[in-house]
């Protein structure tokens, strides 16, 4: 029985994790959801290629770039 609430529960988190990443990429502007990146992982600039990141923010190339030019991570 605990073993079902406790993937109940790990299941309503992801869930609410996969909710709030569609109401930010619809809600957001592009310097929003990168201010949201930077603050939530800022080592994954360091790990990841920013032209994935970008497309993982659904950002321009070009567009990122800027944004990276012009906010302090």
């Amino acid at each position: 029985r605990e073993l079902e609430t406790l993937f109940r529960k790990i299941t309503e988190l992801f869930l609410l994790g996969i909710i709030e990443r569609h109401h930010q990429l619809m809600a957001y502007n592009t310097e929003t959801r990168f201010k949201n990146f930077v603050k939530r992982s800022p080592h994954l600039f360091n790990m990841v290629p920013q032209k994935d990141i970008a497309s993982y923010l659904r950002i321009d190339a070009t567009n990122f770039s800027k944004l990276i030019n012009t906010i302090k991570i």
